[in-house]
């Protein structure tokens, strides 16, 4: 078993790393997130768990409670916060944001910011951001989430905004603004997102 980290890296005690991980300069793994103010019951962090062939780059920040899975990448300047779970195979670009309670299925491939309590779903490329509509906000209660089902692409610069759902195999151009859910396998441009076309190949 072999594990690279940087001496520069900074690593809580509740970090479990698998085999062949790579962790480069000036990453923090395992602490508490911006959101949180305390730690957890017994005055102690939540593991951080990071799987077997996971490269992370540098000036990346992983919070505790997390699971990163097997063969993933996070590029520099990465954010993950508490409790999120993100599967196997999955590439996190350069400065993408991901907040809490996120769940990340297999084989994703994320740029963009992404809200709390978020799920999106495998074999799917989110560029764009996934973000809370922001209306009644109760303080201490957490918004109802976008979902992003499988197999769906959200371009560059595109919002998806507030309890809706991005149907499986469904295509957001670059800068589309969407509102509402969205039918299956379908196209979706402009501001607001409206259908135009069948999803792109290999998209349906």
């Amino acid at each position: 078993m072999t594990i690279h980290v940087h001496e520069s890296a900074v690593i809580a005690d509740n970090v479990v790393l698998g085999k062949n991980v790579y962790i480069g300069p000036n990453c923090t793994l395992g602490f508490l997130g911006y959101q949180i103010k305390e730690k957890s019951k017994k005055n102690k962090f939540k593991p951080l768990e990071i799987g077997d062939g996971t490269i992370v780059h540098g000036n990346t920040v992983i919070c505790q409670g997390t699971l990163i899975g097997k063969e993933c990448r996070l590029d520099y300047h990465s954010y993950i916060g508490e409790d999120t779970i993100i599967g196997n195979t999955c590439i996190i670009e350069y400065g993408a944001r991901i907040y809490d309670r996120v769940l990340i299925q297999d084989k994703c491939f994320i740029s963009g910011f992404i809200s709390n309590d978020c799920i999106i779903e495998e074999n799917s490329i989110v560029h764009g951001d996934l973000v809370h509509k922001s209306k009644n906000v109760v303080p201490g209660k957490s918004e109802p989430s976008p979902i992003v089902k499988a197999d769906a692409f959200i371009g560059r610069k595109a919002i998806i905004i507030g309890p809706i759902v991005i149907e499986k195999g469904t295509y957001v151009g670059a800068g589309a603004v969407v509102t509402k859910s969205t039918e299956p396998n379908k196209l979706y441009l402009g501001v607001p997102a409206r259908v135009i076309d069948i999803a792109h190949k290999p998209f349906i």
